[in-house]
């Protein structure tokens, strides 16, 4: 997501938050869903002008998947908008022990939502789940 609209995203949901009280977390997932698919329609169209062979991905869309899952978010709507999105043919996946996953975030000095041990084992599972399926 481009830096403007997650800083008008974030002021969004803290005005929700203030109002409402916590920010429902399957919103916050078919926005960030809807970013994806809107990136994606930009790379197929970029596919189709260019006529490239092969286009790389990151592993964007399986976190997605791996991280509604550790948060039970129901993914009706979620899979819905992923089907419409480019799904990679090949994955390589680059496992660590949490442990040292967490050594590495630490070092950053900024914590996020997600970046704790007990939200990264559930999700490392779901991601080896998906990935390995």
């Amino acid at each position: 997501m481009n830096k403007p609209a997650l800083k008008k995203l974030v002021i969004a949901m803290s005005e929700y938050e203030r109002i409402y009280g916590e920010f429902p977390p399957e919103h916050l997932a078919t926005i960030l869903a809807m970013e994806l698919l809107n990136s994606n329609i930009e790379i197929q169209k970029i596919k189709e002008e260019q006529k490239y062979d092969f286009i790389l991905l990151d592993r964007w869309i399986y976190s997605h998947i791996a991280f509604a899952n550790t948060y039970r978010i129901d993914q009706s709507i979620i899979n819905e908008i992923f089907k419409q999105c480019l799904i990679p043919n090949q994955v390589f996946l680059c496992d660590a022990p949490i442990d040292i996953i967490m050594e590495r975030i630490r070092a950053r000095k900024v914590l996020g939502l997600n970046e704790n041990v007990s939200v990264l084992i559930k999700t490392q599972e779901f991601f080896r789940k998906i990935i390995c399926n």
